[in-house]
């Protein structure tokens, strides 16, 4: 089985995130892929930690890294 984890940097995608949650995890379960999405918040003020959190609670398969500041691209990789 493969195994992947997915880095996701955010920061104000409240409006997005939750069909990206389900594009990636899609492609893990239609593939047989043993996966991990980790998303790297950059404090959203839009609730875009919030939004990852509830999904987590549903699937263990995602995570969120909730920063205190936004850091930016590069640094969240």
């Amino acid at each position: 089985m493969t195994r992947v984890a997915v880095c996701l940097p955010t920061f104000n995608e409240a409006e997005n995130v939750g069909a990206m949650l389900d594009a990636v995890l899609g492609v893990f379960d239609e593939n047989g892929i043993e996966g991990r999405i980790l998303v790297i918040d950059d404090a959203s003020p839009d609730g875009t930690a919030e939004i990852v959190d509830e999904r987590g609670r549903d699937d263990p398969r995602v995570d969120v890294l909730r920063r205190a500041r936004k850091e930016g691209l590069g640094r969240a990789y």
